[in-house]
């Protein structure tokens, strides 16, 4: 057996994937085609109804008018919400036959219910769909994406319509620091099954001016040689894979040059992640990784090991 093979047998197997009236459900399956998943899996399709579930009378009271009437509009959003995942469930078993595809509906503020089902469930992968509104809206601290990327426990990709056509084959940007969040990250790639012709960029990006500014005097230099030792470590593994590999060392502000890249790129998904390799970037509990899933064109995932 290959080693390409045996690191694909170690690919996504349970995805929990969240959705709401608004969610393009197309979008979730045209970009989970080229997520390199494996054939057959397991997925649950979770969508929440935002309101807080009222809980019943005890036995042999009388509930107040009020409470009643606030369960009934529970019940009816529950409803509302068992009709969404039901419908996308039934455009992502069209396209993928082989994937195991239940439904679950919760009364709850979104973004909790999505990180406490995950938290119990444990899948491999949480999926959203942003919806691109606006810059402003990417990067609202209440928005429900960037609620579960920061407090999730496992990796969460946010999915984005492609901007161009799906014929090509995927390209992949990966963040590379020297950190174990991004060898975890360049691993989850390197797991997956990819088709002929798939690409991936290996991306260091220094930014001197904060080392400066924070008083590390030697960081950056550190920072390129962990890069440069985990790059070549990694393009092995990717190469393994079946995947066409580049690497490259830029300088600047790391949120603003992995999304440039990106773009440049017409990147199919960037790969990050949570936690960086900088003490700064460990205090902002990640905001490298956010920041890029919050501004990028495409994808993003956000890798925890």
């Amino acid at each position: 057996m290959s080693p390409a093979r045996k690191q694909n047998e170690r690919a996504p197997t349970t995805l929990l994937i969240a959705c709401d009236g608004d969610t393009d459900v197309h979008s979730i399956a045209e970009d989970l085609r080229r997520a390199g998943l494996p054939a057959a899996l397991r997925a649950v399709v979770f969508s929440v109804a935002d309101l807080l579930p009222i809980p019943a009378p005890a036995k042999g009271r009388t509930q107040p008018a009020a409470a009643r009437r606030a369960r009934e509009r529970t019940a009816q959003a529950l409803e509302g919400a068992r009709q969404v995942a039901d419908r996308a469930a039934g455009q992502l078993r069209a396209a993928f036959p082989g994937w195991e595809i239940a439904t679950e509906v919760q009364a709850d503020a979104p973004a909790w219910a999505i990180v406490k089902k995950a938290d119990g469930w444990r899948p491999d992968l949480i999926v959203l769909c942003s919806d691109n509104r606006s810059t402003l809206h990417r990067v609202l601290l209440g928005s429900v994406s960037h609620s579960v990327l920061v407090h999730a426990s496992g990796s969460v990709r946010i999915v984005r319509p492609p901007r161009g056509g799906t014929a090509a084959p995927p390209a992949l940007v990966i963040g590379i620091d020297g950190s174990p969040a991004a060898a975890a990250a360049a691993a989850a790639v390197a797991r997956r099954n990819w088709p002929r012709g798939s690409n991936v960029l290996l991306l260091t990006v220094v930014d001197p001016t904060l080392a400066s500014v924070l008083g590390f005097s030697d960081d950056t230099d550190d920072e390129r040689d962990a890069a440069a030792r985990l790059a070549d470590s990694a393009a092995a593994a990717l190469r393994a894979a079946g995947l066409t590999v580049s690497s490259a060392v830029l300088e600047g502000d790391p949120k603003r040059v992995l999304v440039e890249q990106a773009d440049s790129r017409d990147a199919t998904c960037v790969f990050v992640g949570a936690r960086g390799l900088r003490a700064v970037d460990r205090i902002l509990l990640g905001s490298v990784s956010a920041s890029v899933a919050a501004r990028a064109h495409c994808s993003v995932e956000v890798v925890r090991s």
